[in-house]
């Protein structure tokens, strides 16, 4: 929580004009952000998925996030000089 809350100061400190995504540097799915959980919790990975057509009947349009993840990007607040504490996952949840 802390690591968003940083970047929002950061932004603020610097006077940052514009829109800028709070998101973790490092893409991950839904089933690679839980193996990695798993693992570093030294726990068993357990697959549970639910179809596709059923979360496109559920949430539409909005499925697709679901299904295919978001490419948001931290280039633009990277460029403006701040970094990162945790640019890795593994980084984050070992600090845990």
């Amino acid at each position: 929580m802390t690591i968003f809350v940083n970047l929002y100061i950061a932004a603020i400190e610097d006077n940052l004009i514009g829109v800028f995504n709070a998101v973790a540097p490092e893409h991950h799915t839904s089933i690679s952000f839980s193996k990695a959980l798993a693992k570093n919790f030294k726990k068993p990975y357990l697959a549970i998925g639910v179809p596709g057509f059923l979360l496109k009947i559920l949430f539409g349009e909005m499925s697709v996030i679901l299904l295919t993840g978001s490419r948001i990007s931290t280039k633009k607040i990277e460029k403006n000089t701040y970094s990162f504490r945790f640019a890795k996952l593994h980084e984050a949840l070992s600090d845990l």
